[in-house]
C-alpha cells in the first residue's frame, strides 16, 4: 500500500478552463498500480475536489487529476492500464490473462 497526497497547484476546470481558486472538500481514492516483485500494489491517493465559480458552465465541481497517474472514473492507474493492453494486444485472450494473473 502506497499512501500519497497531491500538492499541485489548484487545477483547471475541465468545461471552462479557467483555475479554481476554492477547494471544495478532499477525498481519498484507491488505485491498483503495476505489481512490484510479484507482489500486488495499491494507491490511496487523496484529491482535492474544486468549485467552478463560472456561471453558465453546467459543472459545479470537479476533482483534480494527477497526470500520469490517474484519469476521471477509474479504479486503476494509468501506468497499469498501458502495461495490461500491452500484454493483451502481444498475447491475446486467454495466455494474457494467465500472465497477468501470475503477475498479479
Amino acid at each position: 500500500m502506497v499512501e500519497a497526497v497531491s500538492t499541485a497547484r489548484p487545477c483547471r476546470c475541465p468545461d471552462c478552463r479557467k483555475q479554481a481558486r476554492r477547494v471544495h472538500s478532499s477525498y481519498q481514492r484507491s488505485l491498483d498500480e503495476r505489481p512490484l516483485a510479484s507482489r500486488r500494489v495499491s494507491v490511496r491517493l487523496r484529491v482535492r475536489r474544486y468549485f467552478c465559480d463560472r456561471k453558465r458552465f453546467p459543472r459545479k465541481t470537479f476533482v483534480e487529476q494527477v497526470p500520469g497517474l490517474t484519469v476521471r472514473h477509474r479504479r486503476s492507474s494509468t501506468g497499469l492500464t498501458g502495461w495490461l493492453r500491452s500484454i493483451a494486444a502481444e498475447l491475446g485472450g486467454r495466455p494474457a490473462a494467465c500472465l497477468c494473473h501470475a503477475c498479479g
